[in-house]
């Protein structure tokens, strides 16, 4: 009974960790340089949600944590995309907006 209690914290402690480090991300905030660490909240989201020792909310919660580092990694990649074709560096400070893209695709 004490390992399902203990396995049960762990998880309710990594699941705070996970939607923590992604709340310290926003579409205005994110850049390139943040890929590796969003990729990496994915891959950790992945494999808790591949255990059976977490409840339909904790699944839910996990899933939308995950929906939200896809699109920021959705937001580096078009930043790749972009300042890669564009400058043919990327810089991991530079920001971009729907504005620029739009305008490239004219």
């Amino acid at each position: 009974m004490e390992d399902l209690l203990s396995k049960i914290s762990g998880n309710e402690e990594l699941i705070d960790k996970l939607i923590g480090d992604i709340d310290n991300y926003s579409e205005d905030n994110v850049k390139l340089t943040d890929k590796d660490a969003i990729e990496q909240i994915i891959e950790d989201i992945d494999a808790l949600l591949e255990t059976e020792n977490l409840t339909e909310d904790e699944k839910k919660n996990l899933e939308d944590v995950k929906e939200k580092a896809e699109d920021l990694l959705d937001i580096i990649k078009t930043d790749e995309l972009v300042y890669g074709d564009v400058n043919g560096d990327v810089n991991g400070d530079r920001k971009i907006n729907m504005i620029d893209v739009i305008s490239l695709q004219k």
